[in-house]
C-alpha cells in the first residue's frame, strides 16, 4: 500500500497467495511484479506454477519459453524442469516429462513432486519396480502425503506386497475415514490376506459415502460372496438390478460366483434372466459358458 510500484513487495504476495491455495490472486500480484519489474525471472517461474495449478497449461507454457529465451540459466534451475515436465506430461510427451522430471529430480530434496510424478509415468508404462523406487524416494520426504501413500499401495498390491499396502492405507484412512479410494484399496488389501469381515465393513462404509454407486455396492456384493455369504451378496447384487437393469456387471458378478460354486443350474438360469433383460454379445457368451459347464 505504501509503495505500490515496488515489485518484490508483489512477488511476496503471490507467494502468500498460493501457500494459502488461491492461484488466482497468485497469478495477479505475480503478473504486477512482472510489469513493474520487467524482467523477474523468479515471479515469472511461480507464476507458471499457479497457473499449472489451475489447470492453465497454455499460460504456463508461454511462461516457461519466456524464460528460456530470456534468461537461459533458469533451464538448468529444478523448479522450471519440474513445472516444464508437468506441461508435458498434460499434452502426452511422457520421453519429454520423464527427462525433465529426471532433472528436477537431482535435488529432489528441494522438489521432492518430481519424484512423484516419475512413479506416476512409471506406474502406467507398467514398470512396478521403478515406480516403486522413486514412490519410495518420495515418500520419505513427504511422509504423510496421501496420494504418495495410495500410489505406492496400489503398486505394493500389483507386486502381491498386501501388508505392505496395508500399513501404507492405514495412516491414510485414519487422516480421513471419508477417503474412497484409499478405503477401497485398504479393502483390497485385507480380502487378499483373508481378512473378509475387514474388507466388507470397509467397503460398507464407501456404499454409505457413495449410495448412489452400482460399483461401490458391487464391490461390496462381491465380498459377501467371497466370505461365504451367498446370501446377502446376491441380494445386494439383485438388488442392484432392480434398480438398474442394464448394469450388466452384477449379473455377470451372480453367474461367475455360481460357476465357481458349481452350482451349474442357478448359473443358467441366472445367465438366461441376464440374456432376458439385457440382449447382448456379453450376455449371450456369458449362458454359453454356462451350458458348456453343463455339457
Amino acid at each position: 500500500a505504501g509503495a505500490p510500484k515496488y515489485a518484490p513487495a508483489w512477488s511476496l504476495l503471490g507467494d502468500i497467495e498460493r501457500a494459502e491455495h488461491q492461484p488466482e490472486k497468485a497469478i495477479q500480484a505475480y503478473t504486477k511484479s512482472i510489469n513493474l519489474s520487467g524482467s523477474n525471472s523468479a515471479a515469472m517461474l511461480s507464476r507458471a506454477m499457479a497457473r499449472i495449478e489451475m489447470g492453465k497449461y497454455e499460460g504456463a507454457a508461454q511462461d516457461l519459453n519466456r524464460l528460456e529465451k530470456g534468461h537461459g540459466a533458469m533451464k538448468q534451475h529444478p523448479g522450471f524442469q519440474l513445472a516444464r515436465g508437468m506441461v508435458y506430461l498434460q499434452s502426452k510427451q511422457i520421453d519429454s516429462a520423464i527427462e525433465s522430471f529426471k532433472a528436477a529430480a537431482e535435488q529432489a530434496d528441494s522438489f521432492p513432486e518430481s519424484l512423484y510424478f516419475l512413479a506416476l509415468i512409471y506406474s502406467d508404462k507398467g514398470q512396478n519396480e521403478q515406480a516403486l523406487s522413486y514412490i519410495n524416494r518420495y515418500l520419505i520426504s513427504v511422509p504423510e502425503n496421501a496420494p504418495g501413500a495410495k500410489l505406492a499401495a496400489k503398486l505394493e498390491l500389483g507386486n502381491k506386497n498386501f501388508l505392505n499396502a496395508e500399513r501404507l492405507l492405514l495412516p491414510v484412512v485414519a487422516k480421513n475415514k471419508d477417503d474412497i479410494e484409499a478405503l477401497n484399496l485398504l479393502a483390497n488389501a485385507r480380502m487378499a490376506q483373508g481378512n473378509v469381515d475387514a474388507a466388507v465393513e470397509l467397503l460398507a462404509r464407501v456404499v454409505k459415502l457413495q449410495p448412489t454407486s452400482n460399483a461401490a455396492k458391487a464391490r461390496l456384493g462381491v465380498a459377501y460372496l467371497s466370505g461365504g455369504s451367498e446370501q446377502q451378496g446376491i441380494k445386494i447384487l439383485k438388488g442392484i438390478l432392480a434398480k438398474d437393469p442394464e448394469y450388466d456387471e452384477a449379473d455377470s458378478f451372480i453367474v461367475m460366483h455360481y460357476l465357481g460354486q458349481k452350482q451349474v443350474t442357478k448359473a443358467i438360469q441366472a445367465a438366461q434372466a441376464y440374456v432376458k433383460r439385457n440382449p447382448s454379445a456379453r450376455s449371450y457368451v456369458l449362458l454359453a459358458r454356462t451350458y458348456l459347464v453343463n455339457s
